[in-house]
């Protein structure tokens, strides 16, 4: 059989078993899917799926790494459709909504070990967690260099201060005596609204340049995404 076919049927069984992994382990939770329910669920013997994920372990980190990748693609599917998306208040707003509606992104974001168990707590997500950090600080910077984020601050405090914000919006209402269950846009709106009353100037909108710095910011995020892309091919 051509070399190509043997590649091409290989990387298809691989997706499909990170197809299943993924949505057995929203049902289940990582504790409660084994490779058994794995391989039964993907149509194949449990020794083809260890012949692509050496253990339990590398399978699941694969599955949480695929989930990164797809939440930055379709950032970087977004981001050039108007150069506003850009600015701080509507990144995070429109990442909100991406995460939220991704319970797997969400449970990695927020560290639930209900969901992903030992996996929310393993050294490789801690890794990629610090990538994360390490791009928001370079947009950021980007966005002060420009004007459109105030300067009256240390990048990494302000940085403390935005993470802050996004994860007590994702992790949602603390109090029931609030009755108040808002929509997810509307939860996006108050978060924008959060963001860009308290870090942006208020005419980051009207900025004329805003097409050169949307370039900065998807060009940051482009390579992250191939460091990601580089982090899943790793055997």
């Amino acid at each position: 059989m051509n070399e190509t076919v043997v590649e091409s049927e290989r990387e298809t069984r691989a997706r499909r078993i990170l197809d299943v992994t993924a949505d057995l382990v929203r049902r289940w939770g990582y504790k409660r899917t084994t490779i058994d329910d794995v391989a039964r669920a993907a149509g194949i013997g449990k020794g083809t799926v260890y012949l692509h994920y050496k253990t339990r372990l590398a399978l699941f980190e694969a599955v949480l790494l695929r989930e990164s990748l797809r939440h930055v693609d379709e950032l970087l599917t977004w981001l050039p459709q108007d150069p506003a998306n850009a600015l701080m208040h509507r990144y995070f707003a429109h990442a909100f909504r991406l995460i939220v509606g991704n319970p797997l992104l969400r449970a990695m974001f927020t560290a639930d070990v209900e969901v992903l168990g030992e996996l929310a707590r393993r050294p490789e997500q801690r890794v990629i967690q610090e990538r994360k950090i390490e791009l928001s600080r370079r947009q950021m910077t980007v966005l002060r260099d420009w004007g459109l984020v105030h300067a009256d601050m240390p990048v990494d405090q302000q940085l403390y201060a935005i993470q802050c914000t996004v994860m007590g919006f994702l992790f949602g209402n603390p109090n029931p005596a609030l009755d108040y269950e808002p929509t997810l846009d509307e939860q996006a709106e108050c978060l924008a609204h959060v963001i860009r009353g308290s870090f942006e100037p208020a005419d980051a909108a009207a900025h004329p340049r805003l097409a050169e710095v949307s370039r900065e910011v998807i060009g940051i995020l482009g390579e992250f995404r191939d460091e990601l892309a580089d982090f899943l091919r790793q055997p």
